[in-house]
């Protein structure tokens, strides 16, 4: 995490509440934390079945949100990439 340009978290289903919505791992939670911590850029994948407190105000506002379900999913990582290569590529120009 330390040596990375960019941080992409995947949250996905680990527990089951009573209400039918689901927690996420703590150790990814902890990832994220770090990330942030090392001042990385943070694009945090969430799918649509984890429940929103889990993550949702606890990060910091500057992290950035996709929600997905299985069907978008595909949809979703080819707008990520997009972004990501656009990202590369701005931070490959003010390095010159």
């Amino acid at each position: 995490i330390k040596n990375s340009g960019f941080f992409i978290a995947l949250l996905t289903p680990s527990k089951e509440f009573k209400e039918g919505n689901f927690a996420t791992s703590s150790w990814i939670l902890m990832e994220i934390g770090a990330a942030i911590a090392f001042g990385r850029k943070v694009l945090i994948l969430v799918e649509e079945s984890v429940d929103k407190n889990e993550y949702d105000g606890k990060l910091q506002r500057d992290c950035q949100y996709e929600v997905f379900n299985k069907e978008s999913f595909s949809y979703k990582i080819s707008d990520v990439i997009k972004r990501l290569k656009k990202e590369w590529d701005k931070n490959q120009l003010q390095e010159k």
